[in-house]
């Protein structure tokens, strides 16, 4: 896979894990949802850095 190909195919599941985590927002009210859109965050920085 070239490099064009794998940042379209990260930003696609990045894209759907967003969604998923916006769906969950009446699902999940009880902090769970910001320690998941924390460690989403996290993982897109340590992503991008490396």
């Amino acid at each position: 896979m070239d490099e064009e190909t794998t940042m379209s195919a990260i930003s696609k599941e990045v894209d759907r894990t967003m969604i998923d985590i916006l769906n969950d927002i009446d699902k999940n009210n009880d902090g769970a949802l910001h320690d998941l859109i924390v460690d989403t965050i996290d993982l897109i920085k340590a992503w991008e850095e490396s």
